[in-house]
């Protein structure tokens, strides 16, 4: 039987979010990027009027996320 208490903890957004973020931190930290993770992180960082296959607006919305 599980506690109120537990219940409770458990129902928590944040909780979900805090285990999530515990549980993807170190993958995040290990595993390189692939190669289509690659090419947006660079057409991001270094935006041009277009590409081979995006439409320049894109990289401006990446941009903007962060």
């Amino acid at each position: 039987m599980i506690s109120p208490l537990v219940k409770r903890i458990l129902q928590q957004p944040g909780f979900v979010v805090v285990v999530w973020l515990l549980l993807t931190i170190p993958f995040a930290i290990y595993i390189p990027l692939d190669a289509d993770e690659a090419y947006y992180w660079l057409y991001c960082h270094f935006p041009a009027w277009g590409y081979f296959d995006h439409p320049p607006m894109i990289a401006c919305q990446f941009i903007s996320y962060g």
